[in-house]
């Protein structure tokens, strides 16, 4: 007997617009709540699929705005972190990070029936720590690298559980369940992933643009070590802003070849603002010790290494 699978052809026809609007567009393609973290631009373009199998209609939302879903179409984020997560901004005279652009006040009223709603204005998406704060008892916390994500969630009511699972699917979490609240945990994956994503962007857009020689041995290195970092390692980098993880760096090894391709690129660098130049901090090191690489917290890598004919006095940079 010839058995058939049908599989539901799935379209969207976007005119552009704020993220809570795709966020509306895509639960009526869906027919379930779904939530969008927002890339760096405000807003998203014109948007076209027709009739799609799931898996090319994933392949053809992320070509045409950059978002990317893991399994099921509870949440929808970006393939590459944008600058307002990762980038460590200081305002003078103000403590701690600038504040992402172009967000609402979170405004959240219960509807009954454990649900909620959150009233849409004129930005259309939030910061993810300040919506949080905006449910009714707080049942739901988030990883520190998550705080500044903006996100927007489809109208309609929804439950603490859907709106849970949406909002760490968007921002690329993993979801903790707990007696009576959620936590959206750090997922080293997801976090490798949209790194290496990054930086691969960020080396293809200084290439066409006459780099100094310094810069792409600089940039590769940060996305080799992101890339070969094991989970566990940024697992422990990330368990607070503070926090770091050490990587040791064999020379023989693709990273350590990378390493040296960077080390011997700094000392070209003779652009020293004051401080030591790529070439003076090159002829410190001790290259018959151990190097090691320090990922951070703050997403930024560091390397240390022991300086020469100084026993145990280490040097970072």
């Amino acid at each position: 007997m010839l058995c058939l699978t049908i599989v539901a052809a799935k379209t969207l026809l976007f005119p552009g617009g704020t993220p809570q609007e795709l966020a509306n567009a895509l639960a009526k393609v869906t027919k379930e709540p779904v939530a969008v973290m927002r890339p760096e631009k405000p807003t998203f373009g014109k948007i076209s699929i027709e009739p799609s199998d799931d898996h090319l209609f994933r392949h053809y939302l992320k070509l045409q705005t950059g978002l990317e879903s893991p399994v099921g179409w509870e949440g929808f984020g970006p393939v590459e972190w944008p600058d307002y997560i990762i980038l460590f901004k200081l305002l003078v005279g103000v403590p701690g990070r600038m504040p992402p652009k172009y967000i609402d006040s979170p405004k959240v009223e219960s509807v009954g029936s454990g649900k909620i709603k959150i009233r849409s204005d004129k930005f259309g998406c939030y910061q993810l720590s300040q919506l949080l704060e905006a449910v009714p008892g707080a049942p739901i916390t988030n990883h520190q690298l998550f705080d500044r994500a903006v996100v927007a969630v489809s109208d309609g009511p929804i439950s603490i559980d859907d709106l849970a699972l949406c909002l760490s699917k968007a921002v690329g979490g993993t979801l903790i369940r707990k007696a009576g609240s959620f936590e959206i945990g750090f997922n080293a994956q997801v976090y490798r992933r949209r790194m290496v994503a990054r930086l691969d962007s960020i080396i293809g857009s200084i290439k066409s643009q006459a780099p100094k020689s310094y810069e792409i041995p600089a940039l590769q290195f940060q996305r080799d070590v992101y890339a070969q970092a094991s989970d566990a390692t940024l697992t422990e980098a990330f368990k607070t802003r503070a926090s770091e993880a050490q990587m040791p760096v064999h020379p023989s090894t693709y990273l350590g070849r990378s390493l040296m391709r960077r080390l011997q690129a700094d000392s070209q660098n003779t652009e020293g603002n004051g401080g030591p130049t790529g070439l003076d901090i090159l002829k410190q090191v001790d290259f018959d010790r151990p190097i090691k690489v320090v990922v951070t917290g703050k997403n930024t890598i560091r390397i240390l290494a022991f300086l020469k004919g100084q026993g145990n006095t280490t040097i970072r940079f």
